[in-house]
């Protein structure tokens, strides 16, 4: 094997140097499901020191709301994210140089969006 180094193989004194590349990191439904877990414990800290209905309901009714509350973002994030993920393999990655993207990643551009503008 008489194989021809190329430049990136020498430092500067000449010698032979290994050239580590790093797996790539993936996102996975574990690190959603965290970022998801983040975003409604901020929304629900969020109502429960601004809304003036809190005062007035009772707890079952407040847990009750906020479970149904969560049951309905959770089920528009999934098909939210089926339709970035669409979105971005048609259109997104043919104009640019940009590879698809995951549904996984597509879930957390979401969520990091819904954690940075509020929303």
């Amino acid at each position: 094997m008489n194989r021809q180094p190329d430049d990136a193989d020498f430092s500067a004194v000449g010698t032979y140097v290994k050239i580590e590349t790093r797996r790539p990191v993936h996102i996975t439904s574990g690190f959603n499901l965290a970022l998801f877990a983040f975003a409604s414990l901020k929304g629900l800290l969020m109502f429960l020191m601004t809304s003036p209905m809190v005062a007035s309901a009772s707890f079952e009714g407040l847990v009750l709301s906020s479970l149904l509350d969560l049951f309905q973002v959770a089920a528009t994030l999934l098909i939210a994210a089926a339709f970035l993920k669409a979105f971005w393999r048609r259109l997104i990655s043919p104009l640019g140089s940009l590879r698809p993207i995951t549904y996984n990643e597509s879930v957390a551009i979401l969520l990091m969006i819904s954690v940075i503008f509020g929303g």
